[in-house]
């Protein structure tokens, strides 16, 4: 993890043991987590989210490439900056030190909605999210493996053409606006 140098991971600078105690020291964020975010009913436009969530492919991509999964993608391990950057932590860390704080009835929930059930639309709570954004959202939910995007990469690089269609699609609406019906007023005689 010490090799893992990115703007969207928390540095890893070192542990060990010390009079019996185990220790690791990593960089400060300061900010908060997402989760934080969330929980104070911070709403994200979606273009933040997919900001975000390239950022957080990109880093994963650096991740795998030297062979670290991270396993537990979630808000509380996604430090939002003051500078509103977002920075991926604890990469399976607390369990390295035994801390594994899952609880055996939440997860047995969250086990079983995640065989039977399935998620819900984007669109359902953020109606202005594109359509083109829920489907790549959905992708990655799919129940089977072989149906999500293989790699990290592929999403980021997804969510970046999408961004550039949707400028271009709004540039252009700016651009060339909807015409009046421009036969609205004339006839045509033979």
């Amino acid at each position: 993890l010490q090799e893992l140098e990115h703007p969207n991971i928390v540095k890893l600078f070192g542990s060990g043991q010390h009079s019996g105690f185990l220790y690791y020291a990593m960089e400060l964020v300061d900010g908060c987590s997402l989760e934080d975010e969330l929980f104070r009913r911070r709403r994200f436009q979606w273009q933040e989210v997919c900001r975000i969530g390239i950022d957080l492919c990109r880093a994963l991509k650096l991740a795998h490439d030297h062979g670290v999964i991270h396993r537990d993608i979630k808000p509380a391990n996604l430090l939002w900056s003051k500078d509103e950057q977002v920075k991926l932590s604890d990469f399976g860390i607390a369990r390295l030190f035994g801390n594994t704080g899952f609880q055996s009835k939440s997860m047995l929930k969250l086990l079983q909605m995640q065989r039977f059930s399935q998620p819900e639309s984007v669109c359902k709570y953020a109606p202005d999210t594109p359509p083109e954004f829920d489907q790549i959202i959905l992708q990655l939910l799919e129940k089977e493996p072989e149906k999500r995007f293989p790699n990290a990469l592929l999403v980021a690089r997804r969510m970046e053409a999408m961004q550039r269609a949707l400028s271009l699609k709004s540039e252009n609406e700016q651009a060339f606006p909807p015409q009046a019906n421009m036969t609205s007023g004339f006839e045509i005689h033979p």
